[in-house]
Formats: structure tokens, sequence, C-alpha cells
């Protein structure tokens, strides 16, 4: 039944376009139904269904901001609209022009250019964490939330040098290194994403936090954001820029995985992370005269990039020379591992695990 409350919404679609409308149930309760129609223009409106505004007023402000124009999906719309000034900041620090200035400078190993390109964009880094901050912690004061942020732009700024490191000192390692680091500047964006969004808010301390921050990628649509800013400086189909997309919350999910721990074992690791479905649609598993089957290519790269992650996250490390050059071997190691296993594998996944 048509309302005249001022708190609720009709919600319908133009069959024609694929496009959804929201109208204010008093509007139409006191002035009727009313659409304006261009020459031979028409329209098949479908899908009605009434919503009640929530206290803090999301519909209402989404139908001002739309001022009656259509859109895909009026829900993501509203998520879209409540979590803008998160998207605005990260979009001011994950852009082809910036991710283009950090790649080039980390590329010709040179550190202080590095910190000058941090230091410009400093206030952008703040802002998102302020905002990463706000949306997590809602409680917290101003003062707490700049404290977070500050310290979150830190982590960031000793992750872009630790991957500075890896560049510089390559060549005291083995040749393994070499793969390990961005060919491309597609590798390289999904690097810097996962440095951006490794910690989103989360205690450490939680058992979950992992998953809240994989999560929260989605929750927040970043990675929409992140879709749309891959998409100009990369040569790839939409498809594999989805998979890039996906492969960057895999590594958020999965950035601990490897513990540090000098004993771990190829086998075992390997296992746990294939037993993610995410990992498993990425490989593109596939079983077929009962035989599982996986994208060698794709498992290459995904080697690589959690290789790369791995050894940032090892350089962040407060440990000696001796010790962190010992990580580094080993988790070189393992993905050398991994490399000759997958080249015995013949693209099969038991053939892959039985060869480590």
């Amino acid at each position: 039944m048509l309302s005249n409350q001022p708190d609720q919404f009709w919600i319908f679609k133009d069959q024609f376009t694929n496009l959804e409308y929201i109208r204010r149930s008093v509007e139409i309760f006191e002035n009727g139904f009313y659409v304006i129609l261009k020459g031979y223009q028409s329209m098949a409106l479908v899908n009605f269904r009434e919503v009640i505004d929530n206290e803090w007023r999301q519909y209402s402000h989404l139908n001002d901001f739309l001022g009656g124009r259509g859109v895909p999906n009026i829900e993501e719309a509203r998520v879209k609209l409540i979590y803008e000034p998160l998207l605005d900041s990260f979009r001011s620090i994950y852009n082809a022009a910036l991710i283009s200035k950090l790649n080039e400078a980390i590329m010709i190993s040179d550190p202080s250019h590095l910190s000058e390109i941090i230091t410009d964009t400093r206030d952008g880094y703040v802002e998102f964490y302020f905002q990463v901050a706000t949306y997590t912690n809602d409680t917290l004061s101003v003062s707490e939330k700049n404290q977070l942020s500050h310290t979150s732009y830190g982590n960031t700024l000793k992750c872009l040098k630790s991957l500075n490191r890896i560049y510089t000192e390559k060549t005291k390692f083995p040749a393994e290194m070499g793969n390990l680091i961005p060919k491309t500047i597609d590798d390289f964006a999904i690097a810097y994403a996962w440095i951006l969004l490794k910690d989103l808010g989360s205690n450490k301390e939680e058992m979950d936090y992992l998953i809240k921050n994989r999560a929260r990628i989605d929750e927040w649509h970043l990675g929409h954001m992140l879709r749309d800013q891959l998409s100009p400086m990369s040569t790839n189909s939409d498809e594999e820029i989805d998979m890039s997309v996906n492969l960057i919350k895999i590594l958020v999910r999965h950035q601990d995985k490897y513990q540090g721990n000098m004993s771990t074992n190829a086998t075992t690791l390997l296992r746990s992370l294939l037993a993610d479905p995410e990992i498993h649609d990425f490989l593109n598993l596939n079983r077929f005269q009962d035989v599982l089957w996986y994208n060698s290519d794709k498992f290459s790269r995904f080697v690589n990039l959690f290789g790369l992650i791995t050894l940032i996250s090892t350089g962040l490390k407060e440990i000696d020379e001796n010790a962190f050059q010992s990580e580094v071997n080993n988790i070189l190691e393992i993905v050398s591992c991994w490399r000759e296993a997958s080249v015995q594998s013949k693209y099969q996944v038991e053939k892959l695990l039985n060869s480590l």
C-alpha cells in the first residue's frame, strides 16, 4: 500500500535499460507517479519494492544525490555513497600516476626519491588511514584516529622501503630473487595494493583479523576501486584485471601463511594455501577424467607475488642481518621448490604436490 511517510521509498527498475530508480513514497502519494520521456523513448517499469530509511537516512541521501537519475543497482549505489570519503581518499594514493612514479623510484633503487614521493603524498595516506580508522572504530576520538593514521602511514613507508631493499640487494641472494621482482606495472600495482590494504584497521590480536581484512575489501567496495584504477594502466583484458583484483584479495587473506619458521615445509605450506576456494578459482582448478588440473601461468604469478609480499614482511622484522639473510634464503628455497614442482607436474595438482 502506498504510504505518505517521509522515511519510506519506492525502488523500481526499467526493463529496457536495466537501470534502477528511487522515489520518495510521499511524493508519489501527494503528486502521483510521473516520468519524463524524450521523443520515441519508452520505459517498462518492473520490480517495485518499498524500503524504509534507516537512522542514518541513507536512502534519503541517495535519493537527493541521484535527483531522479537511474543507476545499475540502487543498493550498490547506496553502499558507495556511504563509503565515498574512504574511496575518495584511496583513489588519491592508488592511481596510475602515483603507481608509475613509485614503480620507477623503486626499480632504480633510489631511496631518497622514494621518500620524496611518499612525503609529497603524505596527507593522502594519512587521510585514507584516518577514514579506515573511522569506519572500523567509530568510538575513537579524533586524536586517537589521527594517531592510528600516522602509525599506518609509517608502516606503509616501511613496506615500500622494504620493497626497495629487495631491488637493491637482489644480487646478494640466489637468482630466484630476480623472479619475484615485479617485471610489469600490473604486478607492481598488485604488490602496492597489498601494502595499502594488508591492515584495514583490524586488531592483529584477533584470531580472524585477516578474514576481516579480506571481507572489508568487498564491504567497502575497494575491489571496484582497484578495478577502476588498474584498467587504464593495463593492457590486460577485463577478465585478467578481475583476476588481478582477486589475487590482491588472496594476498591480503594469506599474508601471514608463512610464519617465519626456518623449518617451514614447502609441501605443508602449499597444501594449506590450496585449501582456499578463492585460490582454486584463481588457478582455474578443474577436474577432467578424474584428474585435477590447474593453470600453470597463474600458479607462477601467484608464487611470484606471494613470495614477494613474504619477503616484504620479512624486511619489516627487527632482526639482525644474518637472521634476515637466512629468512630470505628460506623463502626463496620454498618458492624455487614450488616452481620446480610445477615444471614436473604437467598441470596436474596431484603431481605438483607429489613433486615437492
